[in-house]
């Protein structure tokens, strides 16, 4: 069985298990995109993040999952992976 680490996240809070919740998955390289979708349902928060390698420019791209389908864009997710990718460093995201 393959491993994936993921992190939950608290976006928009101050405090733990405050704000809306995300799951970020930092090494979304090679995870097909029926694996995000059944993670994404499996977990049944609003969204989960796979971070994988940007296809045109920046470092990054960010897929995201809600338990039914992947989203081109969201508010939360985008903001938490960024604010929880390691060292908090900066990324470029495509």
């Amino acid at each position: 069985m393959t491993r994936h680490e993921y992190t939950l996240v608290d976006v928009f809070t101050d405090r733990k298990f405050g704000g809306n919740q995300l799951a970020v998955f930092h090494d979304g390289e090679g995870v097909s995109e029926a694996l995000m979708q059944a993670a994404a349902k499996e977990l049944n928060l609003t969204e989960i993040t796979f971070v994988v390698q940007a296809e045109h420019g920046g470092d990054h791209k960010i897929r995201i999952f809600s338990p039914t389908r992947e989203l081109p864009f969201a508010g939360h997710p985008t903001i938490g992976t960024g604010r929880d990718a390691p060292g908090h460093g900066a990324r470029r995201l495509h």
